[in-house]
């Protein structure tokens, strides 16, 4: 009977609330905490250090309930604040996505570029495939290095030279800044990458005041009516390294008739010698009329040589191919034979 008094003291005196106060805090601690880590790990950012263990080893003692619990008040009180700033965070986080979607939207994207806060530009080049081109050309770290990216578009090899760490970033584009998404996307990714309007055949260095250590000349080459000239514009310009990304016909020559065969079919001898299919009209790709000159491999490499570079191939794939290009010291093979 003693026992049976004295245990119901515990449950419904003042130590039985006090344990009750202290299981019930300790739980909302819990709950608290791992609502807290799930939003730490919805915004990426690092850990709530805090520890459920913390608490229960100060749970020992009888004495020290009315200490325990004013520590998991503590706690607790800390965990609401750090759970209140990150769901605003959060919130904030959501608010600026939803703006650049309504920013990105009602125009067209040619690339796919990752502006932050899980929102991608809907361009028609995926970005897991310039992510891809990317990995392939450019140096893990451009720490210090200038760069110029010819026929920049929307931007996207400026703005990953940029993340890259380089110390300045020209675009360079025939077009105006806001022609394309290059503008609207510079201002939402907040860059500091340059934009220079003009044709590839009137660089030079006073246009951007001095030269470049990478010149970037992806998906330009095959666009042109002089890509000799180019080349030689470039040459002026590049102070180290020319990564070029062009369109091929080893893989597809386009016949009289509209067909694409590969070059070897028709004679295999011809991937040994330089040549270049000129498109009248949109016969390389229907309805896009901006195509001139398709090389095929060995006359790129060839044009690079004689413009005054050394180049290496990268690799190629589908009906393309990526070279890398030192720049050589001294004059070019072109001015030495004439």
């Amino acid at each position: 009977m003693r026992r049976w008094l004295k245990s119901r003291a515990l449950a419904f005196g003042p130590l039985g609330r006090l344990y009750r106060e202290r299981d019930e805090l300790l739980v909302r601690v819990e709950r608290r905490l791992a609502e807290c880590r799930s939003l730490v790990r919805s915004l990426g950012i690092a850990a709530v250090a805090e520890s459920s263990a913390a608490a229960r080893r100060a749970l020992t003692p009888l004495g020290r309930l009315y200490r325990q619990s004013r520590m998991l008040r503590r706690r607790l009180r800390m965990l609401e604040a750090a759970h209140a700033a990150l769901t605003q965070k959060l919130g904030a986080r959501a608010r600026a996505a939803d703006e650049k979607r309504a920013a990105i939207a009602g125009r067209p994207w040619w690339h796919s570029i990752d502006l932050g806060d899980g929102v991608v530009t809907p361009g028609r080049v995926y970005h897991s495939y310039l992510t891809r081109l990317a990995e392939l050309l450019l140096p893990e770290r451009l720490d210090g290095q200038s760069v110029l990216d010819i026929g920049a578009w929307d931007g996207f090899m400026s703005f990953e030279a940029e993340r890259r760490g380089a110390l300045r970033v020209v675009a360079y584009d025939l077009m105006p800044a806001d022609h394309f998404g290059f503008a609207l996307a510079k201002r939402l990714l907040g860059s500091r990458v340059e934009y220079v309007q003009g044709d590839v055949y009137d660089m030079k260095r006073s246009l951007f005041g001095g030269g470049f250590d990478l010149v970037i000349f992806c998906g330009v080459y095959y666009h042109l009516r002089h890509p000799l000239l180019a080349l030689e514009r470039i040459h002026d310009v590049c102070e180290g390294t020319l990564l070029l990304e062009t369109q091929v016909l080893d893989a597809r020559v386009v016949l009289a008739s509209g067909e694409g065969v590969p070059l070897a079919r028709l004679d295999p001898r011809l991937a040994e010698i330089s040549l270049y299919q000129f498109h009248r009209f949109d016969e390389l790709l229907h309805g896009d009329f901006s195509n001139w000159f398709v090389p095929n491999e060995k006359a790129v490499e060839a044009a690079l040589y004689s413009s005054g570079f050394e180049p290496q191939r990268l690799a190629a794939w589908d009906e393309r191919v990526a070279f890398r290009a030192k720049r050589l010291p001294g004059t070019p093979e072109y001015l030495r034979q004439n």
